[in-house]
Formats: C-alpha cells, structure tokens, sequence
C-alpha cells in the first residue's frame, strides 16, 4: 500500500516518538490528541482497504427484516450490509445480526444512539463486532465413535 496514509505513519516513525503519556493524553502541535489522531489514521486505513466497521446487533425481534435494520442504522449514516443470523434447520432469526458501515464516526454514533434502545418492543445492544476466532463455529457436538 502506497499511499497517504504510508507516508504519513512512515514520517511519524521517522519522527521523535513522544513518551506514552503524551501519546494517550497530550497534544500535538495541530492541538489534536494523538489517540484521536491515531484513531482517525485507522478509520482511514481502513477505508482505504474497503474495509467496514461491523457491529453487532443483539436481542433483536424474531419479525424484523435485514431491509428494516438497515433503514434503521441509516439514520446514523451510510451502511454496507445489514444482516439476521437465522437457524440453519428451521430458517427462524436466532435474534441477533450485524450491520456494517463504512465510516468509523458514523458507526460510533449509531453504538451510542442505538444501544439500549426499544426496536420493536425489544431493547436492542449494539456494539462494535469482535473478530471471529478459529472460522467461527465451535467443535462440532453430536454421537462420536461407539
């Protein structure tokens, strides 16, 4: 990857480093803090990768659409995908799902609004998506050998 955002973490590394103190609650010469700083250079690499910030959207009504999650997340900003994990046998929503959204702000904004509050009669939890780990299913459980 060759583009702004390299060079500008490439000067930073170039750069006298500021002891963590100031990294994490000072202030550069600009007056932005270097965590928002830095978070903004994430958001940034992140967009240029097309990568979105996915967030999980649980206690979810079994009758809502993935069409009325989005439009419901949209009033925060733009979003990618919005989608409700369903059984597998039955095809039932199983109550929780994902929405991503391009823009690290506007996805923050739509944790911080949308968290605790009532969709449906149910009060949905909303937060950022942790990573999947190990392909994401566990163990398979059922007879084994006899």
């Amino acid at each position: 990857m060759n583009g702004t955002l390299c060079g500008a973490v490439q000067q930073r590394a170039d750069a006298k480093t500021p002891p963590l103190s100031v990294l994490f609650g000072g202030q550069n010469k600009s007056g932005i803090g270097y965590l928002r700083q830095l978070t903004a250079w994430f958001s940034l690499a992140r967009q240029m990768q097309g990568r979105n910030m996915k967030l999980f959207v649980g206690n979810l009504p079994f009758t809502l659409s993935e069409q009325q999650m989005q439009d419901h997340f949209a009033a925060y900003g733009q979003v990618s995908s919005a989608r409700i994990i369903s059984d597998r046998e039955t095809g039932r929503s199983r109550g929780f799902g994902f929405v991503e959204m391009p823009d690290d702000a506007q996805a923050r904004a739509a944790i911080t609004a949308l968290d605790g509050q009532p969709l449906n009669g149910r009060q949905i939890r909303v937060s950022e998506a942790k990573p999947q780990e190990d392909g994401g299913r566990g163990p398979r459980r059922g007879p084994g050998p006899r």
